[in-house]
């Protein structure tokens, strides 16, 4: 589980310079997602 975070973060991480505005928004909920689950 922790291991698939890093992964999803380091994706995220690679692309960060190409988003759009969509991307944007996916990126704030899969922050905010994160931040549930990361104590």
């Amino acid at each position: 589980e922790q291991q698939y975070h890093l992964v999803a973060l380091s994706a995220l991480a690679t692309n960060v310079l190409h988003l759009s505005a969509d991307d944007y928004i996916y990126l704030q909920c899969f922050l905010i997602h994160v931040k549930l689950l990361v104590p």
